[in-house]
């Protein structure tokens, strides 16, 4: 599942730009809001995932994805890569770590149930 989601999240980033998200009501930039979301759910999946290295390996390898699909949208016709959206990408990958860990405690899965 994490790895589908990581496919499916770097097809979305990459595809060439078709429109906007409507404003969420939040009185910011609705990407960031959809950037935030999308990364802390990603950083959940992986830290709930039994995909090799844990811990600060996945925070470095999760934070440079996020500079990285950045600096590729550059040369996404109607794409542009922004600072701004790398900063929200690392916020939401760090509260998806607190979450996962919050829900994990020291087991390795979330819980079933």
């Amino acid at each position: 599942m994490c790895l589908a989601y990581w496919l499916a999240l770097t097809v979305g980033l990459l595809h060439p730009k078709g429109g906007t998200l409507p404003p969420l009501g939040f009185g910011g930039d609705s990407f960031n809001v959809a950037h935030f979301v999308a990364f802390a759910l990603l950083a959940v999946l992986v830290r709930a995932s039994r995909l090799p290295w844990r811990g600060m390996s996945w925070l470095a390898i999760l934070f440079g994805y996020g500079v990285l699909t950045e600096v590729a949208q550059l040369a996404v016709p109607g794409r542009t890569g922004r600072v701004v959206d790398v900063l929200a990408d690392v916020c939401g990958i760090a509260a998806g770590m607190i979450v996962a860990r919050l829900a994990l405690g020291s087991g390795d899965r979330l819980p079933s149930g």
